[in-house]
């Protein structure tokens, strides 16, 4: 695909295959004579050919307008699953649509001879513009960037190129570049055009993987980009010698001749973006086209200002922003403007008149061998973020976005947390190590102007690995110019080991922790939290982590035996130090969790004490109020966790469902909005936000949600919702199914065995799986009841067991028992109504329902559950009326 003056981009070698002659570029084709008519395009003239195949220019006589059509060799595709493969991968290729591809209009066939039809872009390649040595390195790293971004859409939609050179990026009139020969790229995991074992590129242009015969991907394309920024800049390329042997030796095992020694003026930083392009470590090299595109754009811009290039004085400024949401439920357009605020903030990285700043730490790149690996840098840049944000607390001066909220936003640049939470300021890092050293550089950046302020690198031998936890804390004081008093400098950095082995297997558990929603991530987080508990036995942090890591498997798992380690190892780590918010806050939960109320209060009350900068902690704390019936401090609770995180999805979620619980389904719709608006792309805040609505009778949203988060990641809770939206619309086998799959994927969790054991029960021919669904059920309800006997409705959910399978006083003194363990909460009442109208006791039934109306419980949603369809006719259901003001 190419222009009149690209013809070299059509006639490198691009294929070895077995047949010898393939080998020949100058094997002559059967020519089309020009005005020959191929569908609707007319030849106008042959302006290339080589060995992948013969270029003519040509006429679209029914959009009037120039096009090429490409035709594939006659040894190339000879049979008619290889053509059909062509078809298919042509087919992928012409689905790009962007500015800096030539697009690919059509694919079609002539004669047995695969053929694409492309626009016809302009008259000259960045063969051309380099021959001519009339190109500036701005210039230069300007057309790189748009190649980059073109790539990146390819790289996206799963397609690699293979032979990224000049002679394949065409420049329009204008001077935008334009990637060509797409059509003729193998798409990851699909077969290749060309023959088994065959390589396809360009030599000079080829990764050494790529020359290795190695499976590819998207990297490769970034080499060929190194060479081809390398070639712009020099007017020389960086590896090409006589013979084709030659440049392969170069490229497998040669560092090329610095930038430097052809180009004077060469901008600072860029030896460094080609050295990183061209690195023959796939893992060192740039990971994504989007990676390098930034970069270059960010040394281009520091380049055209000199008043910009990193000076310590300079000042950012953040005028403000103000966001609205417009939300669809329920058919109803709701506009919100959810956390709309207009601020003025000014950044002065001096010590004169400071303002309070919003910072996001960035997941660090991991470079090199394994000790550097993505759980390690995921873990230290946990404990960075965590020490940033005590630091932040400390002094006043920043406000830093949980790391937990970055991971799930999937932040991977300044410029996207400045996107999406906002930020002024970004840390920045990467992890390498060489040998026993490990090297850690950590970057303050400026989100909104994307460049950087301050750089430093922190070098450690991996023997005396704790350090680096003081000296992160020093170089963040340093980096950020915080104000810290010595007292609670020293604070933080007192806790850690003095063992290395310790601290790494800490750091590599916390990489695994962040990634709790997977069971197999928290297996591994408890086995290297043991490590550093046995490799330290006094520190506390390990231990910490440990009753962290055995709750979220409890959670995951519904599995009771792992609430004893949760307890045991969180109690160890306070009895180590009582100055980590982290360690009360870990207490708080799993004692919360457990029915503890008033002493989860008291931990989370100490957490706060020691770190007020957790919405987390603020979100539990409203939490435990909650279930202790204190109503107003839960709600103003609620309220400052928003206040302190607005960009938290879960703040607006949990405080939805205390909106619903408290009668207010109109707030309870608004919030849920803002929830769904925020939530990451991930099963988890799908299913709950899905699961949500359903309470909140929007069932065609629900639906919608939980497919999506099954989409995502298979979920039992997901898919037991769903079958309960089925079974309200009377689609039983629907319901049966969903609820199969979700005791297939949660075969310990009593909700999903008891859902299933209503629909059997409903089936003659299915009443004995019944009775052996409601036995399990039981034994897991009773089981998850001695982790928390204070759970009023999980002790609606087993007396509604009971009542199943005809035990009728186990399911009144539990129906009853959760009735005095929440007397105002009207999802317990209408349970325990409903329990006690199945058991024929309609007076006391109607008694609960009238306490649930009081309690804000909507009528209409008791109207529509059919369990209480004969009590709705009675005449006493019929004088009750909702409390003004709802």
């Amino acid at each position: 695909i190419a222009t009149r003056g690209a013809i070299s981009a059509l006639i490198g070698v691009l294929s070895t295959v077995s047949d010898p002659d393939s080998h020949d570029i100058t094997r002559s084709f059967v020519q089309l004579a020009n005005g020959t008519s191929i569908g609707r395009y007319r030849i106008i003239e042959k302006i290339g050919a080589g060995g992948m195949g013969e270029v003519y220019l040509a006429e679209d006589i029914e959009l009037n307008r120039r096009v090429t059509l490409k035709f594939l060799p006659p040894h190339i595709c000879q049979d008619v699953d290889c053509r059909a493969r062509f078809k298919r991968e042509a087919q992928a290729a012409a689905k790009l649509n962007h500015p800096n591809i030539v697009t690919i209009h059509e694919v079609g066939e002539f004669k047995e001879r695969p053929y694409l039809v492309a626009e016809y872009a302009g008259d000259k390649t960045l063969h051309d513009l380099i021959k001519s040595k009339d190109i500036s390195p701005s210039d230069a790293i300007k057309i790189v960037a748009q190649i980059c971004e073109g790539l990146e859409e390819a790289h996206n939609a799963g397609i690699v190129h293979r032979d990224i050179k000049p002679s394949n990026v065409v420049l329009e009139k204008s001077g935008r570049p334009k990637i060509v020969d797409f059509g003729l790229a193998v798409i990851q995991g699909g077969q290749k055009v060309t023959k088994s074992g065959s390589a396809v590129g360009t030599v000079g242009y080829m990764s050494p993987e790529q020359l290795r015969g190695e499976p590819i991907d998207k990297r490769t394309d970034l080499f060929s980009t190194g060479v081809l920024l390398y070639e712009l800049i020099t007017g020389k390329h960086p590896f090409l010698m006589e013979t084709e042997a030659a440049t392969q030796n170069r490229i497998l095992r040669e560092t090329p001749e610095p930038l430097a020694r052809y180009k004077s003026g060469v901008p600072e930083g860029l030896q460094e973006i080609v050295d990183r392009a061209l690195e023959k470590d796939v893992q060192l090299r740039f990971q994504s086209a989007a990676d390098l595109s930034a970069e270059l754009k960010r040394l281009r811009r520091r380049s055209s200002d000199p008043d910009q290039i990193g000076r310590a004085d300079s000042r950012v400024r953040r005028i403000g922003r103000f966001r609205a949401r417009t939300l669809a439920l329920a058919g109803v357009a709701l506009a919100v403007a959810a956390g709309s605020y207009f601020t003025s903030r000014e950044y002065d990285v001096t010590r004169e008149h400071p303002r309070k700043q919003h910072l996001a730490v960035i997941p660090f790149v991991s470079l090199g061998q394994p000790a550097s690996n993505p759980e390690f840098s995921d873990g230290l840049a946990e404990t960075i973020s965590s020490k940033l944000t005590q630091l932040a607390d400390v002094s006043g001066q920043l406000s830093v976005v949980p790391s937990s909220e970055v991971r799930e936003k999937k932040i991977e640049s300044a410029a996207k947390a400045r996107r999406v939470f906002g930020v002024d300021l970004a840390i920045t890092g990467s992890i390498q190590r060489f040998g026993d050293e490990i090297r850690i550089t950590l970057n303050l950046v400026d989100a909104k102007r994307e460049r950087q302020i301050r750089s430093t690198v922190i070098s450690e031998r991996m023997s005396d690995l704790p350090r680096l936890q003081d000296m992160i804390v020093e170089q963040m004081v340093v980096l950020c110019d915080l104000r810290i008093p010595p007292g609670p400098h020293e604070a933080l950095a007192s806790v850690r080991t003095g063992s290395s082995d310790a601290y790494y297997s800490y750091l590599q558990g916390q990489g695994f922790l962040a990634r709790y929603a997977d069971t197999r991530s928290i297996d591994s987080a408890i086995y290297y939290f043991r490590a550093a508990a046995e490799q330290d036995s006094g520190y506390a942090p390990a231990f910490s982590g440990l009753g962290e890591a055995y709750w979220r498997k409890y959670q995951n798992s519904m599995d009771d035996r792992w609430v004893t380690p949760a307890i045991k190892h969180s109690s160890r780590a306070l009895e180590l130090n009582d100055q980590n918010a982290s360690v009360f806050l870990s207490l708080g939960i799993i004692h919360r969790g457990t029915g503890h109320y008033e002493e989860a209060v008291v931990f989370f009350e100490k957490a706060l004490k020691l770190d007020s900068t957790k919405s987390e902690s603020f979100r539990e704390l409203a939490l435990a109020y909650e279930s202790l019936r204190r109503y107003d401090l839960a709600e103003s609770t609620y309220r400052r966790s928003i206040a302190l995180d607005p960009d938290n999805w879960q703040n607006y979620y949990y405080l939805s469902y205390f909106a619903y619980r408290r009668g207010r389904t109109r707030e309870a719709i608004l919030q849920a909005g803002v929830a769904e608006s925020l939530a990451p792309e991930a099963a988890y805040p799908y299913y709950l936000v899905g699961s949500l609505y359903i309470f909140l009778g929007v069932p065609e949203k629900a639906k919608e949600m939980l497919q999506y988060s099954i989409r995502l990641e298979p979920n039992h809770a997901a898919y037991s919702n769903l079958g309960a939206i089925y079974q309200g619309e009377d689609r039983d086998s629907l319901a049966i199914a969903m609820y199969e799959r979700a005791v297939k994927l949660g075969d310990r969790d009593y909700r999903a065995w008891s859902n299933l054991a209503a629909m059997y029960k409903a089936m003659p021919s299915r009443r004995r799986d019944a009775a052996a669904a409601y036995d399990s059920a039981i034994v897991l309800g009773q089981r998850a009841r001695g982790v928390n006997p204070n759970d009023a409705e999980l002790l609606c959910h087993l007396a509604d067991c009971y009542a199943s399978v005809n035990n009728r006083d186990s399911s009144l003194a539990l129906a009853r028992l959760a009735v005095r363990l929440a007397p105002t909460e009207g999802e317990v009442l209408v349970r325990a109504a409903l329990i006690h109208e199945a058991l024929g006791d309609r007076t006391e039934a109607l008694d609960l329902i009238r306490k649930a109306v009081a309690n804000g419980y909507s009528l209409a949603r008791i109207r529509q559950l059919e369990e209480l369809r004969a009590l709705t006719q009675d005449a006493r259901f019929s004088a009750l009326h909702e409390p003004t003001g709802k």
